[in-house]
């Protein structure tokens, strides 16, 4: 269940439509995880395996991206950076986040 926050802001425009602009976004991915905990004991009188689930929800994710758009008439160019912290609900363990560079080219066919 993603809520994401974007904010287009122009750099400069130039002709009619095309223009240069930031689009900082800000997303929050909200989920639930189940986690099974097998535990294999031995008493006097008992011996076998324990099963108990528990069930998390909350933050899984935090997302900010960074790209930048050039829109010249039907050719869009964009790149940004993006950086994921992840979580795990329910536990103390946090993952290692992470980061990469995108780019991308489109182009629109007018009819």
């Amino acid at each position: 269940m993603p809520a994401a926050k974007s904010k287009n802001i122009p750099v400069i425009k130039f002709g009619l439509s095309n223009k240069l602009s930031i689009e900082p976004e800000v997303s929050f991915y909200f989920g639930n995880e189940t986690v099974v905990i097998n535990q294999y004991i031995t008493l006097p009188r008992y011996s076998g395996e324990i099963s108990t689930e528990k069930k998390y929800f909350g933050l899984m994710n935090t997302m900010i991206r960074t790209p930048v758009s050039l829109y010249f008439g039907n050719i869009d160019i964009n790149a940004g950076y993006n950086f994921n912290f992840p979580r795990i609900p329910g536990s103390n363990i946090q993952p290692e986040k992470t980061s990469f560079l995108n780019i991308s080219v489109g182009y629109v066919f007018g009819f």
